[in-house]
């Protein structure tokens, strides 16, 4: 961030973190004076306002673990219905969307099953671009980096006021 910023002479009106885990947020929040959003908190937050209990599909072993801590770093953990892992590797997912999108497929099967959310989060920069071809799902899905992008043109629109470093209360 430090670089691109030096990059373009100027601060940006705002920024996304590109990781649904959150990599130097609070940080980035401290640093600058423009907004820095995450992905996973934007997520969240839509996801509060939209239902009672929400649920994350997101790709990667480790993943579901290292998102259940994050959740409860935010205070948000207990309207979390569940995590489920989505199966295959990152990579490959983003590299193949058809297989890519039969594997949330089966995921979201799953993930109604087991824990009945109301609203599902598709986390992970793999799994971007695939909410939309889930229209016919039980729930509402929310597409990480577009409830990011959206909540970063919100706050620019705001006159790029100055996000508060936690999410709610802690």
């Amino acid at each position: 961030l430090e670089e691109g910023v030096a990059t373009l002479g100027r601060q940006p009106d705002a920024c996304v973190i590109g990781c649904f885990g959150e990599p130097g947020l609070m940080a980035a929040r401290h640093r600058w004076r423009f907004p820095v959003v995450g992905m996973a908190e934007a997520s969240v937050l839509m996801a509060l306002q939209m239902g009672g209990r929400y649920g994350v599909l997101t790709a990667g072993k480790h993943w579901p673990r290292m998102l259940a801590d994050l959740l409860r770093s935010f205070g948000v953990d207990q309207r979390c219905a569940g995590i489920l892992e989505v199966e295959g590797e990152p990579l490959a997912l983003a590299t193949d969307p058809a297989a890519a999108l039969r594997a949330v497929n089966l995921a979201l099967a799953v993930a109604m099953e087991q824990f009945q959310p109301d609203v599902l989060i598709l986390g992970g920069v793999s799994l971007v671009g695939l909410a939309a071809e889930l229209r016919q799902a039980p729930v509402p899905v929310i597409d990480c980096f577009d409830a990011a992008v959206g909540q970063a043109l919100a706050l620019v629109a705001m006159n790029g006021r100055r996000m508060p470093t936690g999410l709610v209360a802690q």
